[in-house]
C-alpha cells in the first residue's frame, strides 16, 4: 500500500462507527492526494476525535445564546489546520496516480 492508501485507511477506520466523524474523514480524503499530507494525516498523535473536539470548541467559542453556525469552509480550514496542512502541502504535486482503467468521459467525444 501507498502512503496514501494507508492515511485514508486510517482515518475511515477512525471514523468507523461516528457519524459525526464522517465530514472530517471526508474532508482529509479529499485532500490526501500526496506524500506529505499523507505522512501529516499518519502522524500517530492526531486523531479524527481530537480533531472535531477541537474544531467543536472553536464553534462553540463563536456561539450566541447556546447557538452557533460555522461556515463548511472555516470547518475544513480548521481540519486542515489541526493536521498542520498547509495551502502549499494541497497545491504539491499530486503522486496519487489514477486508475489505468478510469476512462475521461471527454475521450468519448
Amino acid at each position: 500500500m501507498s502512503k496514501i492508501d494507508d492515511a485514508i485507511a486510517k482515518i475511515t477506520n477512525e471514523s468507523q462507527g461516528n457519524r459525526t466523524l464522517i465530514i472530517f474523514e471526508e474532508s482529509l480524503t479529499s485532500i490526501c492526494t500526496n506524500d506529505i499530507i499523507a505522512e501529516k494525516i499518519m502522524d500517530p498523535n492526531k486523531k479524527l476525535k481530537d480533531c472535531a473536539k477541537k474544531t467543536m470548541e472553536s464553534a462553540k467559542k463563536q456561539a450566541f445564546e447556546g447557538c452557533a453556525m460555522v461556515e463548511n469552509e472555516d470547518v475544513y480550514e480548521m481540519i486542515r489546520k489541526y493536521y498542520d496542512i498547509s495551502e502549499s502541502d494541497v497545491k504539491a504535486h499530486t503522486t496519487h496516480a489514477p486508475s489505468s482503467n478510469v476512462i475521461d468521459i471527454t475521450d468519448l467525444l
